[in-house]
């Protein structure tokens, strides 16, 4: 079942295996993956932007897992991922802008982890924290965390109510 971590940490590991991003290195923010300093290659930071929970329904119930038996807690959500796009400050726009415009195709072909709504990109501007060029790009999927409840670690416990007054 996915989790927040586990739906960034895919997203990173799909951009990191297509062959037209090869020349970019991706990392989750947190556990922080290190970025290099001063960059040597462009590097895509993966992180958490903004989580909304959908309505759900039975109380986040979402079915059982057919493989396990287990139950499948979790929740519809509408998540904005955070693609921070970092450049070595002497590539050139076109380069930043190309890389930035593969990273969206690739995504639009394929988004391994939901329903890709939407995807932003802001201008590519000068970061003075990192001495490197960014540009952002956000994602909107809709998409489902949770976990899977292991029946043998649950115990039930039956309260009996009974009326006052009566024997």
């Amino acid at each position: 079942m996915n989790t927040i971590d586990s739906i960034l940490q895919t997203l990173a590991e799909y951009l990191a295996s297509a062959p037209a991003l090869r020349e970019a290195a991706f990392v989750t923010e947190y556990p922080a993956g290190y970025k290099s300093y001063p960059l040597k290659k462009p590097t895509v930071s993966v992180g958490l932007k903004s989580l909304a929970m959908d309505a759900g329904s039975f109380g986040g119930y979402l079915g059982r897992d057919a493989a396990t038996g287990n139950d499948i807690m979790g929740q519809q959500v509408k998540m904005e991922v955070l693609l921070s796009c970092y450049f070595p400050s002497e590539t050139s726009g076109l380069d930043c802008y190309k890389l930035v415009t593969l990273l969206s195709q690739t995504l639009v072909d394929g988004c391994p982890v939901g329903g890709l709504s939407e995807l932003t990109v802001e201008p590519i501007r000068y970061d003075s924290n990192t001495s490197a060029c960014r540009a952002d790009v956000t994602l909107r999927l809709k998409t489902v965390v949770g976990t899977q409840k292991d029946e043998r670690l649950v115990e039930d416990f039956i309260l009996i109510h009974r009326p006052s007054g009566g024997a």
